[in-house]
């Protein structure tokens, strides 16, 4: 007789045990949780409770560009869902820091703004000041935009940084010579010339240059930036194309008496060097940095007392040549 097959007896599944625990641990972490403050029964922030004796002063909740006007989103905290404020003491509090928020919204910045950090008036331009480059300009001058590769020695600068422009023509004193501009030029007009002309083209007879200081003191309005620049194309297979290529270009601003010259000297393609100048409160601010014509003065036997003279480009038919007009002067018919 075979006897009955034993059965293993099976024991509580391993489920049976680890959702239990589990739940367990949910609960558990979730009263730690509770009773450290983390989670609250109460949606939304925990109120901002001003500590006795303090003065409010109101923050930046957010980075702000310079030049951009100031707006209650920028004073807001979204996060915390209130203002962002910190309490200072009274004996903390400066005269230059802004405390109330009419003082802040609607003023223009006059540099970066990082967040986390209280208003001081050193951070507005004047009230009034329009928003955008234009709130860059200082009074009385104007802007110009400058490609960075087209000026050396523009990277690098900062808004409010001062500079000089220097402009540099090279000439060929042999072929200038060889226009027959001489025999028009009489009397001590055309010693004076005679001597520039010998001083330009050195002892040597080599080709030289022209070189102008078209801007003094100019001022950096924004830093090089980089712009795309929408460029027009055609081709028989695919027609008319536009496409962009990337400029890094700089705002300026100079006087306005500066305009004219440096468009000339960027029209000729002239190289134009910028002179960053020094940025210690010490440097003097009527400085200014001065052309060749104030080193004729130290050249021995080289009279000065006649008037600067300026070579105009003469056609008449067929007939060209270049004639010495005194400056201020206008050139004879």
């Amino acid at each position: 007789m075979i006897p009955p097959t034993t059965r293993r007896r099976s024991g509580p599944s391993f489920a049976a045990y680890a959702l239990p625990a589990a739940a367990v641990l949910v609960v558990g972490a979730g009263g730690l949780l509770w009773l450290g403050g983390v989670l609250s029964k109460k949606d939304g922030p925990r109120p901002l409770v001003q500590p006795p004796g303090t003065v409010a002063v109101p923050l930046s909740a957010r980075a702000v560009k310079s030049y951009t006007m100031l707006t209650r989103d920028d004073l807001w905290d979204s996060r915390n869902g209130r203002f962002a404020v910190t309490f200072v003491p009274p004996e903390l509090v400066s005269p230059k820091m802004l405390t109330r928020m009419d003082q802040i919204i609607g003023r223009v910045l006059r540099v970066d703004k990082s967040p986390g950090y209280v208003f001081t008036e050193d951070d507005f331009l004047p009230k009034g000041t329009r928003p955008g480059v234009v709130a860059g300009i200082p009074a009385g001058k104007r802007a110009l935009r400058l490609e960075a590769a087209k000026v050396q020695g523009l990277i690098g600068l900062r808004p409010g940084d001062r500079f000089d422009l220097v402009s540099t023509v090279p000439i060929d004193p042999s072929r200038l010579a060889g226009r027959n501009a001489m025999p028009n030029v009489g009397g001590a007009y055309g010693g004076l010339l005679a001597q520039q002309m010998a001083l330009a083209s050195g002892a040597n007879g080599q080709k030289q240059a022209n070189v102008r200081v078209v801007v003094q003191s100019g001022v950096v309005v924004s830093p090089v930036e980089t712009r795309a620049v929408p460029i027009s194309t055609m081709s028989l297979t695919q027609g008319a194309r536009t496409q962009t290529r990337p400029v890094q270009e700089m705002v300026i601003a100079i006087d306005p008496t500066e305009v004219a010259p440096l468009t000339e000297a960027m029209a000729i393609n002239a190289v134009l060097t910028c002179l960053p100048r020094s940025g210690r409160p010490d440097d003097p601010a009527d400085s200014t940095t001065p052309g060749l014509t104030a080193d004729l003065t130290r050249v021995p036997g080289l009279s000065t007392k006649a008037p600067q003279l300026t070579l105009v480009d003469h056609i008449q038919g067929e007939c060209r040549e270049l004639i010495a007009v005194p400056e201020g002067e206008p050139a004879g018919e």
